[in-house]
């Protein structure tokens, strides 16, 4: 039996097509092994970065709390829309947080995050903080979330408004003071978020740089089992692959 030259090259582009798909496939769990590190990274960092943009918005409501309780020139009215956006932005923080840190959550068992949990917790039980919030008609349920009686804050600042604008102050002040820390570069979410951001940042450059190494494997591959002809295209990519995945990804 003759063999033509367009038959020979046939045969030859039908063993680097071979080999090249069999030594792909000694790079699929490296591959793996590195999406599943990005994808977990990339939830981290979503989950952290949510409980990060509602602890800045709850610190700017506690910081304007602050503001308006010590500003005498501001009326009930004023203290009263000031003390329901706290109240908001503070039961929008505990939604997030406690959303997160559930089981089967994004941060589950992430120690940063139950941390910071109790952190937003204790600013507002610290002290005299409970107290002073049910006599300022703001009252909290079971699941920490914040609800305000309008018309016994009204009250309260008609009896006594020096107490109540001290209290509020005081309130404003330690919460935003507490949230501030969390969110600070060493603080629970804001170092969390610092470090996961680099993280994402190094895992997609390994990924572009392992998907180099694959290619120009694959390629040298390609271009040297055509060489080798149908029966020895197989033997040869085993070969070559292995040694490269071992030599790259330690398998």
């Amino acid at each position: 039996m003759t063999i033509n030259a367009v038959q020979l090259g046939q045969l030859g582009q039908a063993a680097s097509t071979t080999s090249t798909a069999q030594a792909g496939g000694l790079f699929v769990p490296a591959r793996r092994r590195l999406s599943r590190a990005v994808d977990s990274t990339q939830v981290q960092l979503s989950g952290y970065g949510q409980i990060k943009a509602s602890f800045a918005a709850t610190q700017s409501a506690a910081q304007t709390l602050r503001a308006t309780a010590a500003n005498t020139g501001a009326g009930v009215a004023d203290v009263r829309k000031a003390v329901q956006g706290f109240v908001d932005a503070f039961n929008q923080s505990v939604k997030t947080v406690s959303t997160a840190v559930k089981q089967n959550g994004a941060l589950a068992g992430q120690t940063q995050a139950v941390l910071a949990n109790a952190d937003l917790n204790g600013s507002i039980t610290a002290g005299s903080g409970v107290t002073d919030l049910r006599q300022l008609g703001v009252t909290r349920g079971q699941d920490g979330t914040l609800t305000l009686d309008s018309a016994a804050l009204e009250k309260a600042f008609q009896t006594n408004a020096t107490q109540v604008r001290s209290a509020l102050t005081e309130l404003g002040q330690q919460v935003g003071n507490r949230l501030g820390s969390e969110l600070a570069a060493g603080g629970n979410i804001g170092g969390s978020v610092a470090t996961l951001a680099t993280r994402a940042q190094s895992l997609a450059t390994q990924q572009t740089n392992q998907e180099a190494r694959i290619n120009s494997s694959l390629q040298t591959i390609q271009q040297s089992s055509q060489q080798f002809g149908v029966v020895n295209a197989t033997s040869y990519a085993a070969a070559t692959g292995l040694a490269a995945y071992r030599a790259w990804f330690g398998g």
